[in-house]
C-alpha cells in the first residue's frame, strides 16, 4: 500500500504540472506521480546514491569535480576509435569494458553529488 503526501506547491509549479497533465490528457496528481516515480525511484535506488547521501557537502563537493584520470580517458578513447575501424582483439576489448565501465561509474557518481547538493540546497531554502 502507497504512502499519503500533502503537497504544497508554489502557483507557478502548480500551473506547470496543469499544462503538462492537460497536454497528457491527466490529472495532475497521475503526472506529478508519474513524475516522481520515474525520477526518484531509480535515483535513490542506486547503491552509489545511497552510499553518497552519507556524504558531507564538501566530499560531495570534491565527488562531483573529480575528473577521470587523463591517462584512461586516452586510453578509452583511443579503443572507442579503433573499434569503430573494426574488431578490436580479445585483450583490448576487455580494457575498453573495463574502462567503460570506470567511466559510467564515475559519472554515475558525479550526477548522485550533484543531485544530492541540489535536494540539499533545495530543501535549505525551503526549511
Amino acid at each position: 500500500m502507497g504512502q499519503t503526501i500533502t503537497l504544497e506547491l508554489g502557483e507557478e509549479a502548480y500551473q506547470s504540472l496543469e499544462r503538462v497533465a492537460s497536454a497528457a490528457h491527466a490529472d495532475v496528481r497521475a503526472v506529478l506521480l508519474n513524475m516522481v516515480e520515474r525520477m526518484v525511484y531509480p535515483l535513490a535506488s542506486s547503491s552509489v546514491f545511497s552510499e553518497m547521501a552519507l556524504l558531507s557537502d564538501s566530499e560531495l563537493r570534491d565527488a562531483a569535480r573529480k575528473s577521470f584520470p587523463r591517462a584512461q580517458l586516452r586510453a578509452f578513447d583511443r579503443l572507442r576509435r579503433e573499434q569503430e575501424d573494426g574488431p578490436l582483439a580479445p585483450e583490448e576489448q576487455q580494457r575498453l569494458d573495463t574502462l567503460r565501465s570506470a567511466y559510467q561509474e564515475a559519472e554515475v557518481r558525479k550526477a548522485c553529488a550533484l543531485a544530492i547538493l541540489h535536494l540539499r540546497r533545495q530543501l535549505d531554502t525551503k526549511g
